[in-house]
């Protein structure tokens, strides 16, 4: 694509929306990433890198990838554990070295991944990173898309060869293209909440990545590089809210239940709750948008499908 024609928009600087802008500035296509919020969110959402995902962003070059390997934690192995029977199997990534440059698992806040992109966009003359700005509808003309925009200054047009939205679930620009998910949502809520209680004190030979069976409550034990973050599943027939499920009385019950410990645990800021859709997947000529499970990780798929 000439730097003459209108650029692509990517609404949504999430690790989607910033690791697609870069494949594109990189290959001198003009792209303008837009963010609402006035800077990258902190939050704590994604926390994994698979090796797939890994040797992408490392044949990106820039250098992102020694910073990634240097900021994050390098899970090598990860257990299937057994509540009841205190049985653990335990998956060595390292069997995977002959197939991949990267036989682990990179636990690193997604905030650190989009921080490191959005450094190098800066510096690529066709990027343009914009804040405090919102896609909230379009039009098709031939050829372009005009996109409508929600600004600090007021509204604004913006044309566009494609527009892609990254924005999750709650996209403006799917809903104003009419897009439904396909598939089905799981009755179950999830919730995710951080901690400093130190597991690896207490569970012999933890590892940093952790599934827990149990016919009462499953529940999956991941670390990332600063903090330690457990999701449980919520039963369907619970009546409570969702202020309830994220109440500093209930999620102490949680980890209670999953350690006995008389005093209260120190919980971090990051708890939420999330659902899981049977189609992870949705792409239309408008656009397309990206719905994560709370246990996989999908930037492969989002950012090079």
């Amino acid at each position: 694509m000439s730097n003459s024609q209108a650029p692509i928009v990517i609404a949504g600087a999430g690790p989607a929306g910033c690791l697609l802008a870069l494949y594109l500035a990189s290959r001198d296509v003009s792209v303008v990433l837009l963010e609402k919020e006035p800077e990258l969110p902190v939050d704590l959402r994604a926390s994994t890198f698979h090796p797939p995902s890994l040797e992408m962003i490392a044949d990106l070059g820039f250098g992102i990838i020694d910073e990634m390997l240097h900021k994050g934690l390098i899970a090598d192995r990860y257990q299937y554990r057994d509540r009841r029977s205190g049985e653990v199997a335990n998956f060595e990534m390292d069997l995977l070295a002959d197939s991949t440059r990267y036989p682990f698992r990179l636990q690193l806040e997604q905030y650190e991944f989009t921080r490191l992109v959005a450094a190098v966009l800066e510096g690529i003359d066709c990027a343009d990173l914009r804040f405090n700005v919102e896609a909230k509808g379009f039009t098709e003309t031939a050829g372009q898309v005009i996109v409508q925009l929600d600004t600090a200054t007021g509204e604004e047009q913006l044309p566009a060869s494609f527009l892609v939205t990254a924005e999750g679930a709650r996209s403006q620009i799917r809903k104003a293209a009419g897009i439904d998910y396909l598939g089905f949502t799981y009755d179950e809520k999830f919730l995710v909440v951080s901690t400093q209680f130190p597991f690896e004190e207490v569970f012999d030979d933890l590892s940093w990545v952790n599934y827990v069976s149990d016919p009462d409550e499953w529940c999956v034990i991941l670390r990332t590089e600063k903090i330690w973050r457990v999701l449980f599943p919520t039963r369907p027939e619970n009546v409570e809210d969702e202020a309830y499920l994220l109440s500093d009385e209930f999620i102490q019950q949680r980890l209670h239940h999953l350690w006995t410990k008389r005093a209260p645990m120190i919980l971090g800021t990051a708890r939420y709750i999330t659902l899981i859709k049977e189609s992870l997947r949705l792409i239309s000529r408008a656009g397309c948008c990206w719905l994560e499970t709370p246990v996989i990780s999908i930037i492969h798929w989002a950012a090079w499908e």
